[in-house]
C-alpha cells in the first residue's frame, strides 16, 4: 500500500502552514502500519529540523558578514571550512562566510575580537556541542555505558548512521566535561578561601579567626536529653539502660548541624598499554579485559586501583554532593562550600566515618581548627565486630552468643562493658587471640567516635552514614564497578564529577552557563 505522509509547519508569523509530504510503502494490514508511520514521521520531522537549523546558520553567518562588510568593507566569500553542530536534533553541518580584502582575512565568523560573531572556534574537524546536546549526554553517561550512551543518543536523534556521534567521541566529551567541572570547582574553592582568610590548604591563615556558634545555639537542652534518658529506661532492666555518662556527651539540634558523610571507594585502573588481541574490539574508557590466566589475577599490576571520595553534605535545607580524588581534596572543597554558605558561624558541624584510620586523620588534619565531631556509623561498627569474632572464636555458635552480649552495650555506648565481655571469653572458645586484641584495639582507638546510638535515636538524631554510602554508590559504584570495566585515573574523577552534577541538579546550569549555582536540594 502506497501512502502519502503530511507534515505541518505553522510558522508563528505566518497565517498558513507550511506543508511537506513523503511518499512511503506500507504494509496493507495490520498494526504495522502505524509503527512504520510513526517511524517516517519522526525521521521526516527531525530531517526538517536539521535543515532548518542549517538554513538559520547559514543566513545568521551571512547576516554577519554583511554587516562587516557594511563597515570595514572587502568582498564576503564562503569559507573553505564549513561549520559542525551536534546538537539534540543531530549532527548538522553548513556553510558560512568570512570577509576578505584581496587575501587578507578581514573577519571570520568565530572572530573573538568582533562583535559581530555568534560562532565559537573550532578545530579542522571538531564539532561545536550545544548545550541540550551536552545535557543529554552528561545525563545518560551517568546511568549508562559510553557504548549506550552513543547508541541512545543515534536512536532519538533519528539519523543516518553515518552521521551519529562515536562511542569514542562520547567517552572523550565526558571525560572533557567532567576535568572541566572539576577545574571549575577547584577556581572557586582557591577564590571563596582566600576571601574567607583561609590558607590554600582549607587551614584558617595566621591571624584569620573563624566564628563559632554557641553550644547554646546548636545543642540539645540538658533537659531534653535526660526526658529522653528517663523515658527510654523506664521500662528496662539496669544491664541494658543508657548510663548517665551518656548525658556529657554532645547532642545537636538538626535545625544548626550540617552532617558529612565521607566514603572513599576504589575501582579498577586500566592499564596505560594494553596488548591488542585479534578480533577484540578497542573500547577507550570503558575497557573490557580479557584474563590471560588464572593466576593473572593476582599479579600487581592487575591489583592497581583508582581512588575516589565523596562527600554527602546535609543541612537543615537540602543535601550536595562532593566529589574528588583523594579525601584532602574533597575536604578543602567541603570547607570553601560552608564558607560561601556562610554556615561556620552558625551551625555545628559533625562527620559520619567508618573506621578507616587515613579517613579520620584526614578530617582532623583539616578540620582540626575547628571543634568537630566524628561519629562512628552504627552498621559498620556492627560488621567489624562480626568480622574479628569470626577470625577469633570457634564457631559460628559462640560468634552469636557473643555478639548478642556486646552490641547491645556498645549500642548503649558501654565501651569498658563490651571490653569486658570480651576479655571474659573462655580461652576454649578462643581461635586466634590476635583477632580478639584487634577488635578490642578498635574498640579502644574508636572510643571517642562510639556515641550512645541509644539516646541519639530516641532524640531523632542521626546515627548513620548511609547518606554517604548511597552518595558513593550514585556517583561512583554504580556506574563504575561493573565486570570488567577499567577506567583511568582522569575517566574516573571525570566520569564521578559528571555524574554528581546529575545528582545535584546542576546540570542546566553548568551546560547553558557554564557554572555552577551551589544551591542545595532539597
Amino acid at each position: 500500500m502506497n501512502a502519502n505522509l503530511v507534515l505541518s509547519l505553522r510558522d508563528t508569523n505566518e497565517s498558513s502552514p507550511m506543508i511537506i509530504s513523503m511518499d512511503m510503502d506500507l504494509p496493507d494490514t495490520g498494526a504495522k502500519v502505524l509503527d512504520r508511520a510513526e517511524e517516517a514521521l519522526l525521521t521526516l520531522f527531525h530531517t526538517v529540523l536539521r535543515e532548518s537549523f542549517s538554513g538559520f546558520g547559514t543566513r545568521l553567518a551571512r547576516q554577519l558578514a554583511d554587516a562587516v562588510q557594511a563597515e570595514r568593507g572587502g568582498v564576503v566569500c564562503e569559507c573553505a571550512q564549513p561549520y559542525r553542530v551536534d546538537g539534540e536534533i543531530g549532527r548538522v553541518i553548513f556553510t558560512v562566510y568570512e570577509v576578505r580584502d584581496g587575501d587578507q582575512v578581514v573577519w571570520t565568523p568565530a572572530d573573538p575580537t568582533s562583535d559581530a560573531t555568534a560562532f565559537a572556534a573550532l578545530g579542522p574537524r571538531e564539532y561545536y556541542r550545544t548545550a541540550s546536546f551536552r545535557e543529554l549526554l552528561l545525563t545518560f553517561a551517568s546511568r549508562l555505558s559510553m557504548r549506550a550512551t552513543a547508541n541512545l543518543l543515534q536512536r532519538i536523534r533519528h539519523q543516518d548512521a553515518r552521521r551519529r556521534t562515536p562511542m569514542t567521541t562520547v567517552a572523550s566529551l565526558v571525560e572533557r566535561e567532567g576535568l572541566a567541572v572539576q577545574e571549575w570547582i577547584e577556581r572557586g574553592t582557591a577564590q571563596t578561601l582566600r576571601k574567607a582568610g583561609f590558607a590554600d590548604t582549607g587551614i584558617p591563615a595566621p591571624g584569620t579567626t573563624v566564628p563559632a556558634p554557641t553550644a547554646a545555639s546548636v545543642c540539645l537542652s540538658s533537659e531534653t536529653v535526660e526526658a529522653a534518658r528517663t523515658a527510654y529506661n523506664a521500662d528496662r532492666p539496669e544491664a541494658l539502660q543508657i548510663p548517665a555518662t551518656a548525658l556529657q556527651d554532645v547532642y545537636e539540634r538538626r535545625e544548626r548541624t550540617i552532617n558529612i558523610s565521607m566514603d572513599d571507594v576504589s575501582v579498577k585502573k586500566q592499564k596505560a598499554h594494553r596488548q591488542r588481541q585479534m578480533a577484540a574490539p578497542s573500547v577507550a574508557t570503558e575497557s573490557v579485559t580479557a584474563e590471560a590466566s588464572p593466576s593473572a589475577a593476582t599479579r600487581p599490576d592487575t591489583l592497581k586501583r583508582v581512588h575516589n571520595t565523596v562527600a554527602h553534605v546535609q543541612s537543615p535545607d537540602g543535601h550536595y554532593l562532593l566529589t574528588g580524588r583523594d579525601s584532602f581534596a574533597v575536604l578543602r572543597m567541603l570547607i570553601a562550600f560552608l564558607c560561601h554558605h556562610h554556615l561556620w558561624a552558625s551551625h555545628h558541624v559533625q562527620c559520619f566515618v567508618d573506621g578507616a584510620r587515613d579517613l579520620h586523620a584526614a578530617i582532623y588534619a583539616r578540620l582540626g581548627w575547628r571543634k568537630i565531631r566524628l561519629i562512628l556509623d552504627g552498621f559498620h561498627l556492627a560488621e567489624k565486630c562480626k568480622v574479628q569474632l569470626s577470625l577469633a572464636l570457634k564457631g559460628r555458635k559462640i560468634r552469636n552468643a557473643v555478639l548478642d552480649d556486646v552490641m547491645p552495650l556498645l549500642w548503649l555506648g558501654r565501651i569498658d562493658d563490651a571490653i569486658a565481655r570480651l576479655r571474659a571469653i573462655l580461652p576454649k572458645d578462643i581461635k586466634d587471640a590476635a583477632s580478639l586484641e584487634k577488635l578490642v584495639g578498635y574498640f579502644e582507638r574508636n572510643r571517642s567516635h562510639i556515641p550512645c546510638y541509644a539516646l541519639r535515636e530516641a532524640l531523632g538524631l542521626r546515627n548513620s552514614s548511609n547518606a554517604g554510602e548511597k552518595a558513593n554508590d550514585l556517583c561512583v559504584a554504580s556506574r563504575q564497578k561493573h565486570n570488567g570495566m577499567s577506567w583511568s585515573g582522569d575517566g574516573s574523577a571525570a566520569l564521578a564529577s559528571t555524574t554528581a552534577l546529575v545528582c545535584n541538579h546542576e546540570l542546566r546550569a553548568w551546560c547553558v552557563q557554564d557554572r555552577l549555582e551551589l544551591t542545595w536540594v532539597a
